[in-house]
């Protein structure tokens, strides 16, 4: 099978290539979590992967007597992007979870081939399907890929290539984009009301403002933050907040959106990460709402989705965010993104 972010093309191979991609692929190590991911064409290229948390699988449907509302977004995943899935449940939880037996009966009747099913559990995997089906191994299984295996070997550092790593879980995924605290969130608001006095004394705090001047300095400011994540991994706190306040300008940030969904080799997501960890949260709304769309293109769903979560803890009725949502929600491919973006501006920010 092959796994590729479009940057980056990795082959694996069988149930321990799977196995050692999920995390990869999340950008984190899933616990108490279903996960499927969906496999097309002769040589089974990776395509969307869908991580559910166990407690949410009864969560109901939109409708009375509707099918649940994660196993329906799970058959249409599978019947859109899929000829064969994998499904792993991945829990420490004693026995079968109740809800598997419902999530596979109504993956089996959508049509698509399964591949595989895996249970993981204290770092071994089983084999698992629904009673109707087979059941559960009862044996010992075997043991989960570890960091010397010559695939995760592979993927992890095709990972750190592309400016990423694998976190130990979502919480940690959520703490790797939070904002500062304590006497650097002092720091960082200093920050943002000096570079706001610069912009000011540049672009004048009267009058109309010149588009094209503020255009070329975005470009300007995004590209030396560009660089700076590529030099160093971080941006400087000046730059990281001119970005923020540039992108306040929704011109600005949709022409910089352009540029993050057409142009995937430029170094978009370490650098706006770094720009949401030197953001306060009352400040980050623009800034993760970028970061949201850039990561989504990069298929990172799930930094996607925690970059979407910052927004609406910033700003509540955020637009972008809950099209986003809405976007993630009916498996919106993420290449579509770049149609979408260059339709809507076509003018982008360098």
């Amino acid at each position: 099978m092959t796994t590729t972010d479009e940057t980056t093309t990795v082959r694996l191979t069988g149930r321990s290539g799977l196995l050692a991609a999920v995390p990869a692929l999340l950008g984190f190590h899933p616990k108490e979590s279903l996960v499927m991911v969906c496999l097309s064409g002769p040589r089974r290229r990776v395509g969307p992967v869908i991580r559910i948390d166990l407690d949410d699988l009864d969560e109901p449907g939109t409708r009375p007597g509707e099918i649940a509302g994660p196993i329906a977004q799970l058959q249409l995943h599978a019947a859109r992007y899929a000829d064969e899935i994998a499904v792993m449940c991945y829990t420490e939880r004693p026995g079968r979870p109740a809800e598997l037996d419902a999530v596979m009966r109504a993956l089996v009747e959508s049509g698509v081939g399964i591949l595989d099913t895996v249970r993981i559990t204290d770092g071994r995997a089983n084999s698992w399907l629904p009673a109707h089906l087979g059941q559960l191994s009862d044996g010992p299984g075997s043991p989960m890929p570890d960091a010397a295996d010559p695939q995760v070997e592979e993927i992890t550092a095709a990972t750190a290539l592309n400016g990423r790593g694998i976190l130990a879980d979502r919480q940690a995924l959520r703490d790797s984009i939070a904002g500062p605290t304590g006497a650097a969130a002092a720091q960082a608001s200093a920050s943002l009301h000096a570079a706001a006095d610069g912009l000011l004394g540049r672009i004048g705090s009267t009058g109309p403002i010149e588009v094209d001047r503020l255009r070329a300095m975005a470009e300007v400011t995004i590209d030396g933050g560009l660089r700076q994540v590529a030099a160093t991994g971080t941006v400087d706190p000046p730059t990281a907040a001119l970005i923020t306040l540039l992108l306040c300008d929704i011109g600005i940030r949709d022409g910089v959106i352009a540029r993050a969904v057409t142009r995937i080799d430029e170094s978009f997501v370490p650098m706006l990460i770094a720009v949401a960890r030197t953001t306060p949260d009352d400040d980050a709304a623009e800034v993760c709402a970028v970061l949201s769309m850039a990561a989504y293109r990069r298929g990172d769903g799930a930094l996607a989705q925690v970059a979407v979560d910052r927004t609406l803890m910033s700003e509540p009725n955020h637009r972008l965010a809950h099209l986003m949502l809405a976007m993630m929600a009916s498996g919106i491919p993420p290449a579509d993104l770049e149609h979408l973006a260059t339709a809507v501006n076509p003018g982008t920010v360098g």
